[in-house]
């Protein structure tokens, strides 16, 4: 079976094209690694990047680089970011690309990954079977875009400079409403449907009555299925975590809330955020709308860490809590109950479907600091039970996310797409 996959990732190729090793990757990389050793797949894998150079072969799996307008330089960046927010014509010129790399690999099934990118409106000048397997859904992400926060007040105290730019909080909702507009477009044109959630389930059923819904998996980075946690030992404080990412949505103004609560509780603990800067757009934001100084409340604003960084991080914390306002199945939970780590996870999103409330962890509603509070409180004064939870936690992600579990799921979702075309 020859598969051709489009995807917002080099995957394996990174390696080759930059000259840097690849030491753990993302889940896509370590899935398309598993992929190839099937001895009836050939795996063929297409991506943007920021230079024109021709396909090549790499370790098993044939690559297609895919030149993106304007990425050569800093004037064509500014016009293609210009464009993304206000010209619904953008699209067209990138899919006579894609349709040159599909017609070159004469694929048995196409697979896009995501909905992020314009990817799967090649589907409608093609007649091979074809799948999108689900990260996000735009459309949900889209109505919860200033969770936390009023509009006017984040639009208000942007920085000039992303303003002129063309990178700020504004540009960022054009550019999303397109986007929007293109996923509904794309979720119609391709009748097959991955995905793991009750989230992803629901709202592409929504728009789309009659796809076919499949349920696979996700592999996590080797750094997360090879560690395990144990009871920190570092003294008197409860050391928490939180691995979050730049976006009103993902919560960060609802850490900076909640441990203004703890600190006036007495609470003697520490929280630890993963991902995010003090010198970040989002928390210079965050401190400013909030009135909260995060130093003076024992948050930590670490930045972005490597895998063995993240995961050294977690093994010194007595709990990880995730706090988006809207997510369909991160991986930084998904990763957390790999470890087998006491968990506090927003009930959000499809976040239900990857770990059940009381057995596995404790789900909050998301946006209420004082239930979050209460929870991380609740958890350290019965931590035998959190303990407990962490331990089933493990048991399930280390099965949900086994390698070999999630490839033969793919494989048997791709013949069964494939049988049903015939």
């Amino acid at each position: 079976m020859k598969v051709l996959w489009f995807a917002n990732t080099p995957c394996g190729a990174t390696e080759k094209l930059t000259g840097v090793p690849v030491t753990g990757g993302g889940w896509l990389y370590a899935l398309s690694e598993q992929l190839a050793k099937e001895q009836n797949i050939e795996l063929h894998i297409a991506f943007y990047w920021k230079e024109e150079i021709l396909p090549f072969s790499y370790n098993g799996i044939f690559y297609y680089p895919i030149l993106r307008d304007g990425y050569g330089s800093k004037l064509g960046r500014y016009i293609y970011r210009l464009r993304q927010q206000f010209d619904k014509n953008i699209d067209k010129p990138e899919i006579e690309r894609l349709h040159c790399v599909y017609d070159e690999v004469k694929p048995d099934l196409v697979h896009f990954h995501g909905t992020e990118e314009n990817f799967a409106l090649l589907a409608e000048r093609i007649n091979t079977p074809t799948c999108i397997s689900i990260q996000g859904v735009l459309s949900s992400i889209f109505f919860r875009l200033y969770s936390g926060f009023q509009r006017h007040d984040v639009c208000k105290l942007q920085p000039l400079r992303a303003k002129l730019m063309l990178d700020g909080l504004e540009a960022n909702e054009r550019r999303m409403k397109i986007r929007v507009e293109r996923e509904k477009r794309m979720l119609k044109l391709v009748p097959n449907i991955l995905g793991r959630t009750s989230m992803d389930r629901d709202c592409t059923l929504a728009l789309n009555p009659k796809r076919n819904y499949y349920v696979c998996n996700e592999i996590l980075r080797t750094e997360f299925l090879s560690a395990e946690w144990g009871t920190p030992n570092n003294g008197n404080q409860f050391i928490l975590t939180t691995i979050i990412s730049s976006g009103l949505f993902k919560g960060l103004e609802m850490i900076y809330y909640t441990a203004s609560l703890l600190n006036a509780a007495k609470f003697n603990f520490q929280w630890n955020v993963i991902g995010v800067s003090e010198n970040d757009t989002y928390a210079k934001l965050t401190r400013k709308i909030t009135s909260i100084n995060s130093k003076k409340i024992n948050i930590n604003l670490l930045g972005r860490k490597d895998a063995l960084e993240v995961v050294a991080s977690l093994q010194a914390s007595h709990a990880f809590v995730q706090v988006s306002h809207i997510e369909n199945s991160p991986n930084s939970l998904c990763e957390a109950m790999a470890l087998g780590m006491p968990i506090i996870a927003s009930y959000a999103g499809g976040t239900a479907s990857l770990l059940e409330d009381g057995k596995e962890g404790v789900l909050v509603q998301d946006g209420d600091p004082y239930r979050l509070a209460g929870a991380i409180i609740g958890l350290e004064r019965d931590y035998n039970r959190a303990i407990e939870m962490g331990r089933m936690a493990r048991m399930r992600a280390k099965s949900r996310h086994n390698p070999q579990n999630v490839v033969k799921e793919l494989v048997t979702v791709y013949d069964k797409i494939l049988w049903n075309k015939k």
